[in-house]
């Protein structure tokens, strides 16, 4: 089939190729001509693990091709596949889908035929009538009323750092659409996953597949928040958390996905799209008159800032008990929001060193993510009261990182720092001026790290070293 794709972001990209790589012919469309000049060359813009050797593969063999000019290729594809940014508007959490709106406009001025448009990113309900109305309004003032627009959602489920083998090995496949024709193209693409018994494709209309990625990131983000509210217990009363997690994992109906304990979730999905569900749940209540404020998704977001916290509120303990001197090194592993991508939105660690940087120095190292972290950290400091970039140094190793550190706190458990056993601790200890170690992630062995640290983890009690 003849695919385009609006946007090369992760979902835009990582799609993109995955379809090329079914034998689909793909272009993808992107406004941003830089990156269409990198992309063309096979070289990726993004971190994705497998990526760059399926880019280039599909490059080279013609199968995706990358271009600024939707104009160029909108008449020839069967399927036009948006997946362009639905940022949050404000603190409010109503979803901006202005660039959904934008490129549907487009390619009203544009097609000549009916247009078979899909829905990839993660918008609202009621986005795909406000995408007819913008499409109609240009055809009509071009008088092309006898061309018409279908519009589906094929919600994504991709996770970043695993984003091509969830892509060609998926637990389901969501299609929701309102028309034959539409169901039957994209039965069509999807038909090498149909003919797998193993992978569901679930078939809807428009609305419930919307709303099947708002719940399943919702769901998903509450065993992430609940088994960090229940990490704290365990550290009070002398449970482990670790014990706990896999209890409850071994119980069918729960499952131990999610439920492992640490600083919170954080990326470009959780946190936007749980905002974005709480919003148009309680303006739909509002309009009902039922005023439902959705307090159960706000629990979600508050947990989830107090994952992260507890490292801010030790640290802060620390230097008032003076267990660690005023103006402190610490030092913070990790940068991503989790292992495997270059992704630092809504970031744990950067919201750490957000809060830390005012009263330490702090010293940091990520395999991957420096610079989009650096410049998260620059745009952040005109907004942030305690942000100081002049007190962060970006590191080249962890070795560097450590160096010199009163603190060093793992924040992301890249693969390098999960091999920290007791002959790589001896030498972070030996480089550190203190011996504190806080594990955000519970990735290390805690009673190897207590004899050589000071070691706190997550969800369990401290033990003092040895």
């Amino acid at each position: 089939m003849k695919i385009v794709i609006v946007g090369t972001g992760y979902v835009g990209l990582v799609t993109g190729v995955c379809f090329a790589e079914l034998g689909n012919s793909v272009v993808c469309v992107d406004n941003n001509i830089s990156k269409v000049e990198m992309l063309q060359t096979g070289t990726p813009t993004i971190y994705e693990e497998g990526l760059e050797d399926l880019l280039k593969k599909n490059v080279a063999a013609n199968r995706i091709s990358f271009t600024g000019s939707l104009a160029s290729v909108v008449n020839d594809a069967d399927l036009i596949f948006l997946a362009v940014g639905t940022p949050s508007k404000d603190q409010s959490g109503e979803t901006d889908i202005s660039a959904l709106i934008g490129v549907t406009k487009s390619i009203a001025q544009d097609i000549n035929h009916d247009a078979y448009v899909v829905i990839k990113s993660t918008a609202p309900v009621g986005t795909a009538d406000k995408m007819k109305e913008a499409f109609y309004s240009v055809t009509k003032s071009l008088d092309k009323d006898g061309i018409n627009i279908f519009v589906s959602s094929n919600p994504e489920f991709l996770k970043e750092g695993t984003a091509i083998y969830d892509f060609m090995h998926p637990d389901r496949i969501v299609i929701g659409t309102e028309d034959a024709e539409s169901e039957d193209r994209l039965s069509e693409l999807y038909a090498p996953f149909e003919e797998d018994k193993h992978v569901k494709v679930l078939y809807t209309d428009v609305a419930s597949a919307q709303i099947i990625k708002y719940a399943s990131n919702a769901f998903n983000a509450t065993k992430i928040s609940f088994i960090n509210s229940i990490s704290r217990y365990c550290a009070a009363v002398g449970g482990d958390i670790s014990d706990v997690a896999e209890g409850m994992g071994l119980d069918s109906r729960i499952g131990r996905a999610f439920l492992n304990a640490g600083i919170g979730y954080g990326g470009s999905c959780f946190p936007k799209d749980i905002a974005s569900l709480k919003y148009e749940i309680s303006k739909k209540s509002i309009e009902s008159g039922s005023y439902d404020k959705a307090e159960l998704l706000s629990s979600i977001s508050d947990e989830n800032f107090k994952a992260w916290w507890w490292v801010v509120e030790l640290i802060r303990s620390m230097r008032i008990n003076k267990q660690i001197p005023d103006n402190a090194t610490i030092a913070i592993l990790g940068l991503a929001f989790k292992p495997n991508t270059d992704d630092v939105r809504y970031s744990p660690a950067l919201n750490i060193i957000s809060e830390l940087s005012y009263h330490n120095k702090i010293r940091t190292f990520d395999p991957i993510a420096t610079e989009n972290a650096r410049a998260a950290l620059v745009a952040k400091e005109d907004e942030s009261e305690t942000l100081i970039m002049n007190n962060i140094t970006f590191c080249n190793s962890l070795y560097d990182a450590v160096s010199g550190a009163d603190v060093t706190v793992l924040c992301t458990e890249w693969p390098e720092f999960k091999k920290i056993e007791p002959l790589i601790a001896n030498k972070i200890y030996n480089l550190m001026k203190g011996d504190i170690f806080i594990d955000g992630r519970n990735a290390l062995d805690r009673e190897q790290m207590s004899q050589i640290f000071d070691y706190y983890c997550v969800g369990k009690p401290h033990i003092p070293k040895k």
